[in-house]
């Protein structure tokens, strides 16, 4: 599905796993491959998990920022971004999109629970491309011709009969 979507409509991702320094998933980890799959734009084209500077972020614009971090670290690193001053001239928290990933585990680690990782980033993504997309309008086509219907053809049906039956009756 993902793959017929522009790269214009697709959202620029920041995956962070850690606040300070700022660290985010690199272009060869399994959150970039996540991001890509759901129909991101990892913004982050370092190998590894690289230290990036709020500066670079702010100069890349991500349309969301997913929030990582072991043991409930996600919600910190959250709220350490909505609150940073710098941070705050994103479009990602600007627009209210800064998601904590619950369980890292099911987007950093290879395994079966990666699918539930897919499924929440495709979560954040699909709500961002359907509020932002504006539907193009199709033509609906007029029919030419009227359409047949059941119930047109029983009542000729009928009349005919009922046709026959009178001409037989006055005979």
């Amino acid at each position: 599905k993902t793959e017929t979507l522009s790269e214009d409509v697709k959202p620029k991702v920041l995956y962070v796993v850690w606040s300070e320094p700022l660290y985010s998933a690199g272009s060869d980890a399994f959150p970039a491959d996540l991001i890509q799959r759901a129909g991101g734009i990892n913004i982050v084209d370092s190998t590894g998990y690289p230290a990036v500077s709020i500066e670079s972020v702010v100069d890349s614009n991500p349309d969301i920022i997913i929030c990582s971090g072991m043991g409930g670290g996600s919600y910190s690193i959250k709220e350490w971004i909505l609150n940073n001053t710098v941070l705050q001239a994103t479009d990602a928290v600007k627009n209210g999109r800064v998601y904590p990933i619950n369980d890292p585990d099911i987007t950093e680690l290879a395994g079966p629970r990666i699918t539930q990782g897919l499924v929440e980033i495709n979560g954040y993504i699909t709500e961002y491309i359907s509020e932002t997309i504006t539907p193009t309008p199709t033509a609906t086509p007029v029919p030419t011709t009227a359409p047949e219907t059941p119930a047109a053809s029983c009542m000729v049906t009928l009349v005919l009969l009922g046709a026959a039956y009178l001409a037989r009756k006055v005979k």
